[in-house]
């Protein structure tokens, strides 16, 4: 994969992303933080998890170690998920402007929170935060749908559709 298809595959990550945020705009507290059963139990869970993996991959590909994770207690409002994930995604940007294409196929080696060693290319990686991102949102998605707060579509032909201007 080159490094402008990853670069548009994040682009289309954030937008997918902000299609979420903009429909849990639409819900109250009580439901950002109800419990429902997805897999980090609530929209505010949801969302801390998807902060923490992306902090996490950018801290190894950067080389450092592994920060405990982010606390969904410390984010009980969405505009305070919005400003931290507007933190990381300015970051992870940065890092893939700023990337060389020969070091897509670099492998990176690190430990896991299991204190795991693997590897893996850079390329791989990479892709991994995006597709990740991808089962999670539709766990939102779901969630915001069941709220009567569907997002708009998330496919991405509608995000090259958008941008071609069809």
């Amino acid at each position: 994969m080159d490094l402008d298809s990853i670069r548009q595959l994040y682009h289309y990550h954030y937008w997918a992303r902000d299609r979420v945020l903009a429909a849990a705009e639409l819900i109250n507290a009580d439901q950002f933080m109800q419990s429902a059963g997805v897999s980090f139990d609530t929209l505010q869970g949801t969302f801390v998890h998807l902060m923490n993996s992306e902090r996490l991959w950018l801290n190894r590909w950067l080389g450092k170690a592994d920060e405990p994770g982010l606390d969904p207690k410390n984010f009980s409002m969405l505009n305070e998920v919005r400003m931290y994930w507007d933190m990381i995604q300015m970051h992870l940007e940065k890092y893939l402007k700023e990337l060389a294409p020969d070091r897509l196929s670099a492998v990176i080696r690190y430990s896991n929170l299991k204190g795991e060693t693997l590897q893996y290319p850079l390329w791989q990686m990479l892709q991994q935060v995006v597709f990740h991102g991808v089962h999670h949102r539709s766990e939102a998605a779901t969630l915001l749908t069941g709220f009567g707060h569907a997002p708009e579509p998330l496919d991405l032909i509608f995000y090259f559709r958008q941008q071609s201007g069809q």
